[in-house]
């Protein structure tokens, strides 16, 4: 009873306290680090950072130069929720924390493909797994390089 509700506290404290470090990070903020002394090299590189903009009219036109993306509904629908509230939440704000979001949401079909694969090997229904595990995980990997 009590060692288990124990695990379970810890293991949810844990999450939600790594996504609420993360949503302050997205805005720059960093309330658990006190003493936060950076290098001059470092300062230039933060202000450097600080003077990025984006335009989401200039990624839309850039995005459509090609024509229309063709996809199905499927994937349409949340891809243009995922851009509308991209263009919305960070228009103006820290340029990085864009792409830290959209790099984070590019990684989850990897893991979730992964998760998939060991339910199948755990419970017995796919052998073969490990091989495609092997190629799947040198595929996240390669995605976890792009941060």
């Amino acid at each position: 009873g009590l060692t288990c509700m124990g695990l379970q506290q810890t293991y949810l404290y844990s999450v939600f306290s790594s996504f609420f470090r993360n949503i302050d990070a997205m805005r720059g903020e960093y309330k658990d680090e006190d003493n936060v002394n950076l290098t001059d090299e470092q300062e230039e590189l933060h202000a450097a950072l600080d003077r990025l903009t984006l335009n989401s009219t200039a990624i839309w036109e850039r995005e459509l130069k090609d024509g229309p993306i063709e996809a199905p509904l499927l994937i349409k629908i949340p891809y243009f929720a995922l851009c509308y509230m991209l263009d919305e939440v960070f228009e103006g704000k820290y340029t990085p924390s864009r792409f830290f979001l959209l790099e984070t949401v590019a990684r989850m079909p990897y893991f979730a493909y992964i998760s998939m694969l060991h339910l199948y090997e755990t419970l017995g229904f796919w052998r073969r797994s490990s091989d495609v595990k092997r190629i799947h995980f040198a595929e996240e990997i390669n995605e976890y390089h792009h941060l």
